[in-house]
């Protein structure tokens, strides 16, 4: 009991001390300024200055008949004002300015034409441009048959089983009507191809491997079949003769055994973005690159985990190139 009067005083500092500071921290909150969020500018809507003119009249063709139909454009006060004649080709645009304005006038079929008016007034008479000239006539088109066959300088053996494209593109300007347009025809695998409908003119001729279809290269037909002249009365049965060449060779390990499924691929070798399709050597180890133009190619072949080998070949035109590849050792895990 001699320490209560002792504990009494802490405990009344201490409830003074927290008073004193909720009342300074709550006066601290009470003084800080309070920010409303600023209000937008209120700003009138803006409104064209309305005019009190009237301009109204007729619009008549070159015969001074009354043209119905036409739209009449103009601006004034730099506000846009726009109508359509009636049946008796009259119109009406109110609200505008003191003038000048310039008046377009627009209808299908006719030149478009801006009139000058200089003030306004309700009886003006405005003259539509003469219409367009009709379009000249179309040439008259005609066709005919044309049927042939593609040879192959090395035999069926080494002919594309899927078929060659045939390609016939219109020389000169190809905007001009004159029916000629640009054909495709697939060749079948005998080589042979027919077309009912051919327009009548003077053609380049392409022929591309069934795996280039639709491009524009490797082109294979021989610098004297590039051209056609299709006439009527002239001959329906062409030749295009194709000038390429071709490359087999054979895949074997050290020991001399034909490996099968070696990888191979085959590019320009001054190009390395003509590519041909990849190929895998056979059960026999044999590799064959077909339609080959004549040129010089890089060969790199593969397979497993061999080193990779790379030859350069020259193809001949009507020849079959048979480069030696060295003997690749194929490891197994």
């Amino acid at each position: 009991m001699r320490h209560l009067p002792l504990v009494f005083t802490v405990v009344v500092f201490t409830v003074l001390a927290v008073g004193f500071f909720h009342a300074r921290m709550a006066r601290s909150e009470l003084a800080l300024p309070v920010f409303l969020p600023p209000t937008g500018a209120q700003l009138e809507p803006l409104e064209p200055p309305a005019g009190e003119h009237v301009l109204a009249g007729q619009v008549v063709d070159i015969d001074s008949e009354p043209a119905a139909g036409v739209n009449v454009f103009l601006r004034s006060n730099e506000t846009p004002f726009w109508t359509e004649t009636d049946a008796a080709g009259r119109f009406r645009l109110e609200g505008l300015g003191p003038g000048p304005y310039d008046v377009a006038l627009v209808k299908w079929g006719f030149p478009p034409r801006s009139v000058r008016v200089e003030a306004p007034g309700e009886d003006l008479q405005l003259l539509l441009a003469p219409p367009k000239p009709p379009p000249p006539p179309l040439p008259e088109l005609s066709s005919g048959a044309l049927s042939g066959r593609i040879a192959h300088p090395l035999g069926n053996t080494w002919e594309d089983p899927e078929g060659y494209e045939l390609q016939f593109t219109p020389r000169g300007d190809l905007t001009e009507l004159k029916g000629a347009v640009q054909r495709w025809i697939r060749v079948d695998p005998r080589g042979f191809f027919a077309v009912e409908d051919l327009a009548h003119g003077d053609y380049l001729v392409r022929v591309l491997p069934s795996w280039a279809a639709g491009g524009s290269w490797p082109d294979l037909v021989a610098l004297a079949d590039a051209q056609l002249d299709h006439r009527p009365g002239g001959a329906d049965f062409a030749v295009f003769g194709l000038e390429l060449g071709a490359l087999e060779s054979t895949v074997v390990d050290p020991r001399g055994v034909a490996i099968d499924g070696a990888y191979a691929i085959l590019s320009d070798a001054d190009d390395a973005t003509r590519v041909w399709p990849p190929r895998v050597s056979d059960a026999f180890g044999v590799l064959r690159f077909t339609d080959l133009p004549p040129d010089r190619y890089r060969l790199t072949v593969r397979a497993g985990e061999s080193a990779i080998e790379e030859l350069l070949v020259d193809i001949e035109p009507a020849s079959v190139a048979r480069p030696q590849i060295p003997p690749l050792t194929v490891r197994k895990r």
